[in-house]
This record gives C-alpha cells, sequence and structure tokens, in this order.
C-alpha cells in the first residue's frame, strides 16, 4: 500500500494522547468499514481497536479506538459519513442513558403527543454527536409499536436537541444534515418508512429554562425551533434533492423556515393546554433526558493539554502565563466567584433536566470534571430537593480490574472515570456519570435502588 493512500498523522504521538476514539455509523457495512480505515494506517497498526467497556454502544455503531495522532478529518471513512470522531465520554453518557429498556408497552393513558414512540431530550446538544448517537440507538433497536387507535397516524421517535448558542447550533445542524439527511454521507436506511425514523429537532433556547412559560399570555417565548429533519425531508421531496443535494436558493430556504414556524406555533398550542407548563401532561414530557453539563473541563486530557502547550508558548513569547488560561480551566478552578456561578448553572440544567422527564422516565447527568462540586455536589442537591428523585446506581463491578473506574465521592452509585495516560484501557479523559429516575407520583417515597 502506497504511502499517500494512509492518512496524514503528527510527528509527536503524544498530541492527542495515547488514543483518539470514533464511532461507526450503523447504516454503513462495518466490516467494509473497518477495512477501509485499516487500509488508511501503516499496514503493521494494530488500530481500530474496539472498546469492548462500553457496555450496548455496539447497538449504535459501535466505538473503536484510534492512534493519538491519527487525523480524523483526513480519512476517506470520515469524509464519506461512515465514521464520527466522538469522545468516549459522551459516548458513554448515551449508552448508560439506554442501559435499561425504554418502555415497550404503551396504554391509551401514557401516550406522548397521541404517539407510541419514545420522546428523548438532550439539554447541552451541541456539537450535535450525541443527537446522531441517539437517534442511531432509537433506529436500530426501538420497535413500533400498534396504535391503539388505527386511526391515528403511526411516527417514530423524537429525539430534541437544545443549545443557547447560535454558531454551536450551526455545527449541530451540519453534523445532523451529514448523518442523517444527506444522501452521499448517511448510509442507508434500509427498508424502514420515514415516517418511523427517529425525527432529530433542534431548538435554540436557554437549557435552564428550556419548556417554560411557553403559549403562556404575556410571557415571551424561551425557545425557538431552528432544525426539524421532518421538515428537512419535506423540503428535499419538493426541490427534488433526496438523490442529489444541491446548493440552497432563497426561497427553499423561505419554505422551510415557514415550516419550522408553523411546527413551533403546534409545539405552543399542545403545551398551551397545560395548566401548568409541563409538569401536568405528558403530551411535551421525555421518556430520557441527557444533562452533558457545561464543566470546568479538568477531566479531558486533550483540553489541559492545550492549555499546557498555550502556556508554554506564551512563556517562549515572552507574554503573560495567564494570557492562554484567563477564561480556560485554571481561571474557574483557582476562582471561587467563577466556580460558584458554574456549579450555580450545572445545578439549574439538572433541575431543568429532570423536571421535563416523565414519570418513570430516566436522566442522565455527566461531566468531564473530576471536581466534586460540579458533580457528587450536584446530584446530591437535586436528590435532596426532590424528593421523588431516586438515584439508578451504576455499577463499578463491571470494571473490577482496571483502578481508572472508581465510584463517585461519598455517593455511591455515581461512577467516575479517571483519565487514562496508558494505550490498552481505552477509558479517554476523566469523567463523571450519574443516573436518576423519576417516581411515579403513586409512589409514597423514594425506593431502593
Amino acid at each position: 500500500r502506497s504511502r499517500s493512500d494512509q492518512v496524514e498523522t503528527s510527528n509527536d504521538d503524544s498530541c492527542w494522547g495515547p488514543s483518539r476514539f470514533v464511532r461507526l455509523n450503523p447504516r454503513f457495512d462495518r466490516e467494509e468499514t473497518i477495512k477501509m480505515i485499516k487500509s488508511e494506517l501503516p499496514a503493521d497498526s494494530p488500530y481500530p481497536k474496539i472498546v469492548p467497556w462500553l457496555q450496548n454502544a455496539s447497538s449504535f455503531g459501535g466505538f473503536y479506538a484510534m492512534p493519538g495522532n491519527f487525523r480524523i478529518a483526513q480519512s476517506k471513512a470520515y469524509r464519506e459519513g461512515r465514521m464520527y470522531g466522538q469522545d468516549i465520554s459522551s459516548g458513554a453518557a448515551v449508552a448508560f442513558l439506554f442501559s435499561d429498556p425504554l418502555p415497550r408497552t404503551v396504554q391509551s393513558t401514557t401516550l406522548r403527543n397521541d404517539s407510541n414512540s419514545p420522546r428523548i431530550l438532550d439539554l447541552c446538544a451541541a456539537p450535535g454527536l450525541k443527537l446522531c448517537a441517539m437517534a442511531d440507538w432509537l433506529e436500530q433497536n426501538h420497535v413500533i409499536l400498534p396504535q391503539e387507535d388505527a386511526s391515528k397516524e403511526m411516527t417514530g421517535p423524537v429525539v430534541v436537541g437544545v443549545d443557547l448558542h447560535s454558531e454551536r447550533l450551526d455545527v449541530a445542524k451540519n453534523v445532523v444534515n451529514k448523518y442523517y439527511m444527506d444522501p452521499d454521507t448517511r448510509g442507508s436506511f434500509a427498508e424502514k418508512k420515514r415516517e418511523l425514523l427517529p425525527r432529530i429537532r433542534l431548538y435554540r433556547g436557554d437549557g435552564t429554562t428550556f419548556g417554560t412559560n411557553v403559549g403562556e399570555e404575556g410571557a415571551p417565548r424561551q425557545h425557538e425551533l431552528v432544525f426539524d429533519t421532518e421538515a428537512a425531508w419535506e423540503e428535499q421531496l419538493q426541490d427534488g434533492t433526496v438523490e442529489r443535494k444541491r446548493r440552497r436558493n432563497k426561497s427553499s430556504r423561505a419554505r422551510e423556515r415557514k415550516r419550522l414556524r408553523l411546527l413551533q406555533e403546534h409545539d405552543d398550542h399542545v403545551q398551551a393546554k397545560c395548566d401548568d407548563a409541563l409538569e401536568t401532561s405528558d403530551a411535551q414530557l421525555f421518556d430520557r433526558v441527557l444533562v452533558d453539563a457545561e464543566c470546568s473541563t479538568d477531566g479531558s486530557l486533550k483540553h489541559v493539554q492545550k492549555i499546557l502547550q498555550q502556556q508554554e508558548e506564551d512563556s517562549a513569547n515572552s507574554t503573560s502565563s495567564h494570557s492562554g488560561v484567563s477564561n480556560g480551566i485554571l481561571s474557574i478552578l483557582g476562582d471561587k466567584h467563577k466556580m460558584d456561578e458554574l456549579v450555580n448553572l450545572q445545578k439549574q440544567l439538572a433541575f431543568n433536566g429532570f423536571r421535563l422527564l416523565r414519570p418513570g422516565g430516566r436522566m442522565v447527568y455527566s461531566t468531564c470534571s473530576l471536581c466534586e462540586r460540579q458533580n457528587e455536589e450536584v446530584v446530591n442537591d437535586l436528590l435532596t430537593k426532590h424528593k421523588n428523585a431516586r438515584l439508578v446506581p451504576i455499577s463499578v463491578e463491571a470494571f473490577s480490574k482496571s483502578k481508572l473506574v472508581v465510584e463517585g465521592l461519598g455517593l455511591p452509585g455515581t461512577i467516575r472515570f479517571l483519565p487514562n495516560t496508558g494505550a490498552e484501557e481505552f477509558y479517554g479523559g476523566g469523567f463523571f456519570l450519574a443516573k436518576l429516575e423519576k417516581i411515579q407520583s403513586s409512589s409514597p417515597e423514594k425506593s431502593a435502588a
């Protein structure tokens, strides 16, 4: 194999740590994708290596470790949409979110939005990789059950993503378009009907207040629908671009904006029927919620390494040693006021995510920090203030052979992954996970785990 067929790698093997991680697109043949990736590596490379500990990730493509100096964006497999470049921490959060079954029996009293399909929420959605992982899992695993009322249209699951910043949402839209909409890079949906596929929706809004004050007289709208795969499908059909994409003109974009506005008005109308925002109706609540909260990122080897490299460059240029970190990890960890603000934000995100759960629904709270205040303190506060919340234990027994996976500090049932500087265990950077359930209202008190 000629060198020109191989993906360029950095001379510095530690540039991204011992390993980088990719998730395979389940809509492409796995063996063909792995063969393509191997063709881009040196002939004696042991990569790609499957990440065995990530429990059910194989059901949405599977995670693989790559050499730390592998340039993912230059890979043909990446350009063709066959793999996602995704941190192991975000993949783990999605895997644990779906580690127990979604409801498989639908009764008329628990229909959400007149559908027998689940609703999933990612409250901190950008850059969109977790959204795609959720949709991929649902596409591969969810069984559409027959409607009790045959006159009602059967629909697929709904995956909702929220982010406050337009620029980050634009990135998320591009990711969803590449892996889910573009016929050249999305892979094959086989024989599934489009209306039964997971529907991805992106909202611009504050995750701490998403789902509140909508449809109430005189109250400002707290979120804006900016992307909907169903609207995008309809636009593709009208433009004739299902088989071949082309540059969209102004009228095409205007039609999509109109569809989004009508969908937004429908959402507002449905929610306006609720007496108290979302609290009294299952119509707009969620079966699963992921709060992958903004944090100090001190567990991320990649982020820490960038800061250290920036400090070295600043020192070499005789500039202030703080210029590269004034708004980074060290400034947060070393500033009580900034830390208080960050923890308060995390608590608000966690509380709102829990509020948006339907009774019996489950939520994963995660960060890529190892700071106790950002992790165990946030979860403890939620458990203390919400008597209908219980911790769903995440066992460390499956990782008993590793010293890199430990129980949460003073909070059994939560789990910490310590930064991995070796090359074999494939845990990536440090991160924290906790899983919670909203107890059914008929439960008189918190049940045992």
